[in-house]
Parts: structure tokens; sequence; C-alpha cells
């Protein structure tokens, strides 16, 4: 799961194969239908496709100092 969770810092050119080859490891019905509620939202969606999601090398946006660099 953590791996899933991670997919947004990846480049967005990564991230389909990347989903693919986590997917194909789901092994419990949990993950499974987690993968599946991923893939129906966030990859065939019409507004939301990993290209929009994708926060690689992205600058940090904060105006809290306590969160810092």
């Amino acid at each position: 799961m953590r791996q899933l969770m991670a997919l947004p810092f990846l480049p967005a050119a990564h991230i389909r194969e990347t989903f693919a080859a986590l997917r194909d490891r789901a092994n419990t019905p949990q993950l499974d239908s987690l993968v599946t509620y991923m893939d129906r939202q966030w990859f065939q969606h019409v507004l939301f496709n990993p290209e929009n999601w994708s926060i690689f090398r992205r600058s940090v946006r904060t105006n809290n100092d306590v969160e810092g660099k």
C-alpha cells in the first residue's frame, strides 16, 4: 500500500507502468479492491491523469517556516 501512495512522487511517464506492476502483485481482496478503485478514479478518469497529479521535481509550496525545505 505504501508503494501505491508513493506513485505521485514518480515522474509522470513512469506512473502507469509502475501501477501496472503493483496491480499484478495485489494478493488480497482488500488490495485488489483498492487497486481497482485507483485504476477507475485516477487512471481512467477524464480530468485526473498522472500528468496532473505527479509532483516529481515540483518545488515545495508552503508559507510555514517550520515546515522548511
